[in-house]
């Protein structure tokens, strides 16, 4: 009876450690994964900068072009006319932004929601020139 005792407590203690073991690897697990993932996600931003200019005046051309994966963006105006912006499918200028010189346009929809349509800008001067930042 006492060796049974004996053996049952030795099977008790062995099984107790296991879990703690097994707790311990899978708390280090998540934990390295968690930091893993969050190091990930925050490397997985990729800002683009370019710029363009009106090819032709009163026509509609694409500045950005429509990405589901676009986290922001914004297009500077550098020319010293207005601009006109908008993420319509059938761009008017009545129906876009204007955008004074020197001024930026975002690329949010409303609240903190980014469009990720396409964005299209239009001067009524050709040449007029702007920079586009995507993130």
């Amino acid at each position: 009876m006492y060796r049974n005792r004996i053996v049952k407590n030795n099977r008790l203690e062995f099984l107790g450690s296991v879990i703690v073991w097994v707790s311990f690897v899978g708390l280090v697990t998540l934990m390295l994964w968690l930091l893993m993932g969050f190091a990930m996600a925050q490397s997985a931003i990729n800002t683009k900068w370019s710029g363009g200019a009106v090819s032709s005046a009163n026509v509609f051309q694409i500045a950005i072009p429509q990405d589901y994966r676009r986290l922001g963006c914004q297009i500077q105006n550098t020319s010293g006319g207005t601009e006109y912006m908008t993420t319509s499918a059938t761009p008017s200028e009545s129906a876009s932004a204007q955008i004074a010189a020197g001024q930026p346009y975002n690329c949010l929809a409303s609240g903190d929601k980014v469009d990720q349509a396409a964005v299209y800008i239009t001067s009524q001067t050709s040449g007029a020139t702007f920079v586009v930042i995507t993130w």
